[in-house]
Parts: C-alpha cells; structure tokens; sequence
C-alpha cells in the first residue's frame, strides 16, 4: 500500500499532523490513518456540533439586522433632517428602515386581491413608492415618516396592479370596485362558511349587480388561441383556437350560401345566352378572367353603351331570381 506524507490543515484552522492518505477495503478514503468507527462518530458530531454554532451566529446576525432597522422617533426626526440636507447615508438608512412597509403592503395587494403582478414585481413597485415619499418628507411637519410614506407605496402598488396586471387593462376605479369585492367576498366566507349572493356583493360594494357580474366577467385568465393543445405528434394536438366554436354563427349559413349560388346559376342559365355571356365575361364567372365593357363589345359588335344596359338588365333579373 503506498501513501504521500502531508500536512493536512483540519476545518477550524489547527494543522493535524503529518498524515497520511490510506486506502483501506472497510472504509471509505479518509485523511489519516484507519480510524475506528468510534472516532469517526466523534468527528461527525464536532462537524455537526461547528455547523449548529454558524447557524446559531447568522440568525443571530440576522436578529441584530433586523432590531437595527427599527428606528425610534428621536433617531427618525435626526436622520430625515440629515436627508432633507443630502446626507445620502442618512437617506439609505431610512430607506432600509422602512422596506418592510413597502414589502407589507406588496404582499397585502398579492393576497388581498388576484394580482396579476409577481410578489417581487410588486414590492419593487412599493420600493418606488418608498423613494417618491422620502424625496417629499418634511421633518419640519412633525409627522411620522410611516404615516407620510404609507400612501406613496400603496398607490404605486395598486396602481401597477391595475396597469400591468393582466393583459387588458382595466381602469383604476373600476379596479377599486373588484378589490372590494373580493375583499367582501373573503370576509363573508371567512364568517358564514358560504359564498355570498352575486346581489348581496354589489349592495355591499355599491354597484349594479349587472355590471358586477360584467367586472367579474372580464378579471379571467386570458389565454391565447394559438397555445398548443395535446401532443402533435400523435396527430391529436392543435391550437386552442380549434377546438373553440363560434356561438353567434348562424348554422344555416353554409347551406344558404349553397343555394344562393345553386340559384345563381340556375338563373343565369335560363337567361338569355347574350346577356348570360355578358354576365360571365364581366364578373369572371367562367374563370376566363374579367373583360371591361369595351372588351365585351368588340365581341358582341356592339355598342359600349348597350352592353352597359344589357348588364344592368341581367343583374335586375338575377337579383329577382335570387330574392
């Protein structure tokens, strides 16, 4: 068995010794010499021991970040006065103080109401709704800068919820009107263990129950007719636009238009042959092509003028034909 001398440095920084690599059929490959399975469960534990102490430190690194982001209202007034005079540490400060709100009220729009929007997209929203209210705080005013920057965040949340939620748009008060109601809608169910009346619901937001529904109506998922439906490699797949049919159509359409044209040419038939070839020639019926009324009447040895009348004749009898 051959092994290389080294020295091997351990996990918490003390050198181990000059030690070597062995290689032993009951073991894995450890650094060292063969170690018994009692010293190897001693050493599991320390490693397990070390790794319960970092964690234990960052939560309670953590814990001090988070403490440290409260501020109390002396500390607040000195570092909006020190922002107010463009101390951007000062303003950095505060900011990180006051991101939970913005994060409070991103998650208040998620839940309360369907966004549309990502939990992210909408916190980075409050994050812009943080800044406008910081760049207009005045410490001189003696308010709160929680109270000052709660509507900033909330309006840019809601408002990007509005905009960007879903793919048609809704406006801003109508949108209000549906926040209420799924919020009435929470809350009925949370208390009566049932969903309420579509009457009920609009008494309680103060709309129409017709135009409600209607709110209600447009809110749903969009999906686009060209998604793929299926595999279409077993000849099984398509789009989701072929297997949508169109409930306004009319169902006799195709079979009128058959006998309008079976008509047509019933009519044209019985037509005298001048002015049956008159008709064909000038709407291309015969698939030769479309020939103008100077055309029409070198064939004929004609007049321009009397093939016009001729036309006008045919298509006053085609039209009586077919009504």
């Amino acid at each position: 068995m051959k092994t290389n001398n080294e020295n091997i440095i351990g996990m918490n920084g003390l050198a181990l010794g000059s030690v070597g690599v062995v290689k032993s059929e009951s073991c894995d490959l450890w650094f060292g010499t063969h170690q018994t399975s009692s010293e190897s469960c001693e050493w599991d534990e320390v490693m397990e021991e070390e790794e319960e102490v970092k964690g234990d430190e960052k939560c309670e690194e953590e814990e001090k970040t988070n403490r440290a982001k409260f501020l109390g209202a002396s500390e607040e007034h000195q570092l909006a006065v020190k922002m107010r005079n463009g101390d951007n540490v000062a303003w950095n400060r505060l900011f990180e103080a006051f991101r939970p709100l913005a994060k409070s009220k991103a998650w208040q729009c998620f839940t309360a109401w369907r966004s549309g929007l990502e939990y992210e997209d909408l916190v980075a929203w409050g994050y812009i709704g943080l800044k406008e209210g910081l760049e207009r705080f005045d410490p001189t005013r003696g308010s709160r800068i929680s109270s000052f920057v709660t509507p900033y965040i909330t309006k840019r949340v809601y408002r990007a919820n509005a905009d960007f939620g879903r793919l048609i748009r809704i406006p801003v008060n109508q949108t209000e009107k549906l926040t209420a109601y799924y919020r009435f809608l929470r809350d009925y169910e949370a208390e009566n263990g049932v969903a309420p009346s579509m009457e009920a619901a609009a008494e309680a937001v103060g709309v129409r129950c017709d135009r409600l529904e209607h709110l209600v109506s447009v809110t749903g998922s969009v999906k686009s007719l060209d998604e793929e439906i299926g595999d279409s490699g077993d000849g099984c797949g398509g789009t989701f636009g072929d297997y949508l049919g169109d409930s306004e159509a009319d169902v006799f359409e195709g079979i009128a238009n058959c006998e309008t044209v079976s008509a047509l040419y019933d009519a044209i038939n019985a037509m005298d042959k001048r002015d049956a070839f008159i008709v064909n020639k000038r709407f291309n019926l015969d698939g030769e092509g479309v020939c103008t009324l100077d055309a029409i009447a070198n064939i004929l040895d004609l007049t321009r003028e009397r093939v016009r009348q001729l036309e006008k004749r045919a298509l006053e009898q085609l039209r009586k034909a077919v009504a």
